[in-house]
């Protein structure tokens, strides 16, 4: 067993190793716990883990939204090619052109389409999918 754990330190210390925080700058995505930054980083108001030396004016190094290991519109669908929004990996937009996945409330009800938990807000309930449509009264054209 304590064989074992000193494998484990020798491997966590050395992937530690290949690694330097700044390398990180702006590309991991943070906010309140249970999303904080990890060790020797502090979230910033653009939402990105930075290391406290960075310079404030530091280029931005965050990835595009299609390609960043995020749902950044909550739809429950990350990237590409999963996403129907994302064009390619390099869109910097998962809203696509599908009624409930555009990120407009085409029913002018105050909510704008399917989002799975509560990061972005609540959804327009007539959304049961992004494949879905926001429009009419009633339960939604994907309740049919």
């Amino acid at each position: 067993m304590r064989l074992l754990a000193l494998a484990a330190g020798a491997l966590l210390g050395g992937l530690a190793a290949c690694f330097d925080p700044t390398q990180l700058d702006g590309v991991l995505a943070c906010g309140p716990a249970p999303d904080p930054c990890p060790p020797g980083m502090e979230c910033r108001a653009d939402g990105r883990c930075w290391t406290p030396a960075a310079a404030p004016d530091a280029p931005d190094a965050r990835l595009p939204a299609c390609s960043d290991g995020i749902d950044n519109d909550c739809d429950g669908l990350t990237d590409w090619p999963d996403d129907p929004g994302c064009s390619g990996p390099d869109d910097d937009d998962e809203h696509g052109d599908l009624e409930c996945d555009d990120g407009i409330d085409n029913d002018h009800d105050g909510r704008a389409d399917f989002h799975i938990g509560t990061r972005c807000g609540p959804g327009d309930s007539k959304c049961k999918s992004v494949y879905g449509k926001e429009r009419g009264p009633g339960p939604g054209d994907d309740e049919k």
